[in-house]
């Protein structure tokens, strides 16, 4: 019977330490999502100051510096939805 109640501390410790370890898995991937959002968001924001140089032909980017940053940014959305 004691050993009974020893194999059931040592599952219930092994248990613990397992949910621990994934706790701190789950924080880990949460802050880097969440960089990965503040990263997109402030590429969106120079994406949007890049289009609008684009559409009034500021003389700052041409068409196909334009489409590679739109291309840029459609792969890491694509990335970040991917996590």
């Amino acid at each position: 019977m004691a050993e009974i109640e020893n194999k059931r501390g040592e599952i219930a410790q092994k248990l613990r330490e397992q949910a621990i370890l994934q706790v701190l898995d789950f924080d880990q991937m949460r802050r880097e999502f969440q960089v990965s959002q503040e990263v997109a968001k402030r590429d969106i924001l120079r994406m949007q100051v890049l289009e609008m140089d684009y559409h009034f032909n500021t003389g700052t980017i041409d068409t196909p510096q334009y489409l590679s940053h739109v291309l840029r940014l459609d792969r890491q959305k694509a990335s970040l939805f991917r996590r």
